[in-house]
């Protein structure tokens, strides 16, 4: 699944609310953590989960051949 907000639509907690309504429908499921990729670059993603309660679990390097 990928998260994606219209520029013209952010910044009024769209993202925020659509993640929360994940968290509570993967809980009422069962689940007991939510992992995300994001790529390092996009800084406002990455507040986004930090503010949400994300912490970095894994570091995955790339190389260009």
């Amino acid at each position: 699944m990928e998260l994606y907000v219209k520029p013209e639509f952010r910044r009024r907690g769209i993202a925020t609310a659509l993640m929360e309504h994940c968290f509570g429908y993967l809980k009422s499921k069962g689940a007991i953590n939510v992992r995300v990729d994001v790529l390092m670059h996009n800084t406002k993603a990455l507040n986004l989960y930090v503010k949400l309660g994300f912490n970095n679990w894994v570091e995955i390097l790339k190389k260009e051949l």
